[in-house]
């Protein structure tokens, strides 16, 4: 029985490793977006031209991409981590 809980442990540490990783991967991409969006949005707002121009649409639509991306991949990462968590019970 002794390694049978011994088996059962180490596959719990694996799990809840691999769900660390995932959360720290998920929260590092969440960082580096965000960073990304506050550059546009700041080129976009040293340019003082509102309502925006047709030059300015590209830009919009990079920021529009990022964002859908950034919440593709958090919302990816979330389930990762709660299969990983709930695989433990």
């Amino acid at each position: 029985m002794k390694d049978e809980d011994e088996i059962l442990w180490r596959f719990y540490k694996d799990n809840m490793t691999h769900a660390r990783h995932h959360e720290t991967l998920r929260g590092t991409t969440a960082t580096v977006l965000l960073a990304v969006d506050a550059g546009v949005l700041g080129f976009l707002g040293a340019a003082h031209a509102w309502p925006l121009a047709y030059e300015q649409l590209p830009l919009c639509a990079f920021l529009s991409a990022v964002g859908i991306f950034g919440a593709l991949f958090s919302l990816k990462y979330h389930e990762r981590i709660v299969f990983l968590s709930e695989s433990r019970r």
